[in-house]
């Protein structure tokens, strides 16, 4: 310990006033809190906002469309049947798609798909949950590669 007269004025005058100790602190903490880089804070929220308003916007437009394919219920089996009877009709499918040219109706392998925009679906990974993903499609047609469909989006 150093003699009183050997400790800076300043530490003398906080320890002969114990309530600057609680004013101190939140001066230090108000720095801190001046220092974090706001600007990157709300780019980040703005961005959070903005992909859920997006996403929000979808589902809405999606909404009529996946409605309508879960009144019709179409099957894989009534659609490969008779794709004719069934030509522009949405469908609301759970749908494994691990990458181009490979895709089939959750977890089925023999009951294909194969897309006409290919590059719209997106691709089931294990990495982003490796289960299906439910999409709303359009039914194009039917052939040896399994039902042809339209990906409209993610409802």
């Amino acid at each position: 310990m150093l003699p009183s007269n050997k400790i800076p004025i300043a530490f003398h005058f906080i320890h002969r006033n114990p309530w600057l100790r609680p004013f101190l602190a939140g001066v230090l903490a108000g720095v801190l809190v001046a220092s974090i880089p706001w600007e990157a804070v709300f780019m980040y929220a703005a961005g959070r906002v903005a992909a859920y308003r997006e996403r929000r916007d979808e589902r809405r437009r999606l909404a009529p469309l996946a409605h309508e394919a879960r009144r019709l219920a179409l099957s894989y089996e009534a659609v490969s049947s008779d794709p004719q009877k069934h030509l522009g009709q949405p469908v609301l499918w759970c749908v494994d798609h691990p990458g181009r040219g490979s895709s089939c109706l959750a977890g089925r392998p023999a009951q294909s798909l194969s897309w006409a925009n290919e590059d719209a679906v997106p691709v089931t990974t294990p990495v982003n949950g490796g289960s299906c993903v439910r999409v709303v499609a359009s039914v194009e047609g039917a052939g040896a590669s399994g039902v042809r469909l339209v990906f409209i989006g993610e409802p």
